[in-house]
């Protein structure tokens, strides 16, 4: 019953679908943006250092490279993921003092 409650009155909110639609669009966009990085050398700056030590260690296989964006996705908290969506795509600069994912 506690179940059916929390999916009605939380999960299924109509106040909150368009922050879970906001929130999928960002998960969406940094997995598109990291697994076209892993591809090209010049862009895998954009990995923190320790994902970029093991992006060269994966070969590039498509397996692994997905593996590896999902792992640092899954990493991020969700402030986390929110700045990083932010700077990724331009919205903003934030600051080269900012703290990121090591």
């Amino acid at each position: 019953m506690l179940k059916e409650l929390t999916w009605h009155y939380v999960i299924l909110n109509p106040s909150l679908r368009s922050k879970q639609h906001g929130q999928r669009q960002i998960i969406r966009t940094l997995f598109k943006i990291y697994t076209d990085a892993a591809v090209s050398p010049k862009d895998q700056t954009i990995f923190p250092y320790a994902y970029q030590a093991q992006l060269k260690d994966s070969h590039k296989s498509p397996d692994q490279v997905v593996r590896l964006v999902t792992d640092l996705i899954a990493s991020m908290t969700e402030q986390q993921a929110v700045s990083t969506f932010l700077r990724l795509t331009g919205t903003s600069p934030g600051s080269a003092l900012d703290h990121t994912i090591r």
